[in-house]
């Protein structure tokens, strides 16, 4: 076997887009992964038992019979995955040319700012501190 523990099996259910039950000394779900995909998918539900706080079974009915969870070949769901994540990440590292420039164009303007009026602006901040420093060290010695 192969060990995993909760992480994974929170992974399975994304990757496969079904729910995951998970059953310990009960005929009621301890926990359910991935639970709202259930009324959205055509697959069954994953059932794993869970025992001495350690180890997981897959459960099947007892006659043995079901229909597969997972209907395609090994390998292809995850190639599907992978290829969307990707796309996404893809999708999300996409900016716009004028969007670059307009950025540049502010920080440069903020910095300019800062610049003309930061020293002064930093100066009033830092002697008011001090007067309330000063404010609150002669209230405890009186």
């Amino acid at each position: 076997g192969v060990w995993g523990d909760d992480v994974e099996i929170e992974a399975l259910s994304e990757i496969y887009s079904c729910s995951i039950e998970l059953y310990a000394y009960s005929d009621k779900p301890m926990r359910t992964f991935h639970e709202n995909i259930s009324s959205q998918s055509e697959l069954h539900p994953i059932s794993l038992s869970y025992h001495g706080r350690s180890h997981y079974n897959s459960i099947v009915p007892i006659n043995g019979m079901h229909e597969p969870t997972i209907k395609k070949k090994i390998g292809e769901i995850e190639t599907e995955v992978l290829e969307k994540a990707k796309k996404q990440e893809d999708k999300k590292h996409e900016e716009p040319k004028e969007k670059i420039s307009q950025d540049r164009s502010t920080i440069l303007k903020a910095r300019s700012t800062f610049a003309e009026h930061g020293s002064r602006d930093m100066e009033s901040a830092f002697l008011e501190t001090i007067q309330i420093q000063q404010e609150i060290e002669d209230k405890c010695i009186e």
